[in-house]
């Protein structure tokens, strides 16, 4: 897999030249190995695509150097020991290359503007969060995870998990009257496959019952097809998160800049990290965090917000 180039990498990172060694039994050093499956994946990466493509620009700048020698078999039989040497000699350039531009300037450039990124979608998440409680006086958050049980979950596509968000999030906007906003992000594990960390908010003067919401959101996402799905409440594990002091889900009122600002720290933010692993799969940069736009605002009457201070 794709995102099994990540550690690669980052083992070379912690390697020095040679990279490849060969042993005078013929037989090569631990890298080797580790470089002959990711040729694998380099082969099966070609017949899908025909061309070295990933939206992580490591990745894909690593699939442009192994590509010339896809069909490449480090373990043949059929060489002999100073083939492997030669066949070593030669890959071993070809990573010593991949590195001097890994940490090229421009390739620095293309990874800093990912970060640059992120810090955008913070500031644009914060501001939507404050203008919804600039819309209500209380806020219900819920977290849920949603994904397929792991029978299924290697065969969802990138494009049906799109699709199957998609249609869970159309269904929760009608059945949830009094949902306000919500926000995606999409992640890729080795033992989850594609799957979603959202965060839903209500109107707190609507709706109390964080736990349950959490569980019907849950099994509303099962509900909606015949395939094996599983979601994680983690509103139902609210103690945890007291007892790190990192509490920022169920009811948060304008005024508890508190739980706010824990609201920002950790819930938020983790919400808005990148995803290596979700990169590297992908062909080209695609969404991977989302919300729901705003509600249209109303005119506030009486008296202003008066803000607690602790």
């Amino acid at each position: 897999m794709l995102i099994d180039m990540l550690p690669f990498i980052e083992t070379l990172n912690k390697s020095t030249m040679p990279y490849l060694l060969v042993k005078r039994d013929g037989t090569y050093n631990k890298l080797a190995r580790k470089l002959q499956r990711i040729m694998d994946t380099v082969t099966d990466h070609y017949y899908e695509y025909r061309q070295p493509i990933s939206a992580h620009p490591s990745v894909e700048l690593l699939l442009e150097h192994l590509y010339p020698f896809r069909k490449l078999n480090l373990f043949d039989h059929d060489l002999c020991l100073s083939e492997r040497e030669e066949l070593a000699n030669e890959l071993d350039g070809v990573l010593h290359e991949f590195m001097d531009k890994l940490h090229s300037p421009q390739h620095n450039k293309r990874l800093c503007n990912l970060r640059r990124d992120e810090a955008r979608n913070t500031q644009t998440y914060r501001h939507y969060i404050n203008d919804l409680f600039d819309m209500h006086a209380k806020l219900l958050f819920v977290r849920v995870d949603i994904h397929y049980a792991q029978s299924i979950s290697a065969d969802i596509s990138l494009e049906e998990a799109i699709t199957d968000r998609e249609t869970y999030l159309r269904h929760v906007k009608r059945e949830f009257p009094h949902l306000v906003g919500f926000i995606w992000r999409m992640e890729y594990g080795k033992a989850r496959g594609y799957h979603h960390h959202l965060m839903f908010i209500f109107n707190g003067a609507k709706l109390r019952n964080d736990i349950r919401l959490g569980m019907q959101l849950g099994e509303l996402w099962r509900s909606l097809s015949r395939q094996p799905r599983t979601y994680f409440n983690c509103n139902a594990c609210r103690n945890k998160y007291q007892r790190w002091e990192t509490d920022a889900i169920g009811m948060v009122t304008y005024d508890d800049t508190r739980k706010r600002q824990c609201l920002q720290d950790y819930a938020l933010s983790y919400l808005l990290e990148h995803d290596p692993l979700l990169l590297a799969m992908m062909q080209e940069r695609r969404n991977g965090i989302g919300r729901m736009q705003l509600p249209t605002r109303r005119g506030r009457g009486g008296r202003p917000r008066i803000h607690r201070t602790e």
